[in-house]
């Protein structure tokens, strides 16, 4: 689907005009400037997401050598906590609640 608007815009607005030079150096440098400004946010955006999941990975895993979460949602049975402490006498165990939540302060 092809659409006659831009290729319209692109001839009315983006066209070198020898009368007038300044308008078109103008509109083309409007034009980068917008275009670079949305690939610089867009660049800025993804590399803030990978370091915000990244963070949360490292500071959620607690750097233990082993983490059990559930197959579904919902938590560990705590019968299988109870079995792995009795198979596994040597190593310590810390359950902890991962959540997600949404806080206000004041008013």
């Amino acid at each position: 689907m092809k659409s006659p608007l831009v290729p319209y815009l692109v001839k009315r607005f983006l066209r070198f005009d020898a009368d007038q030079p300044f308008i078109f150096l103008s509109a083309m440098l409007a034009f980068l400037g917008i275009a670079l400004g949305v690939m610089v946010l867009i660049i800025a955006m993804a590399l803030m997401n990978g370091f915000d999941n990244e963070f949360k990975k490292k500071l959620t895993v607690m750097n233990y050598p082993l983490t059990i979460l559930p197959r579904f949602f919902g938590g560990v049975n705590r019968d299988l906590l109870l079995d792995l402490e009795s198979r596994f006498p040597e190593l310590s165990f810390s359950p902890y609640v991962s959540s997600a939540v949404i806080t206000a302060a004041g008013n």
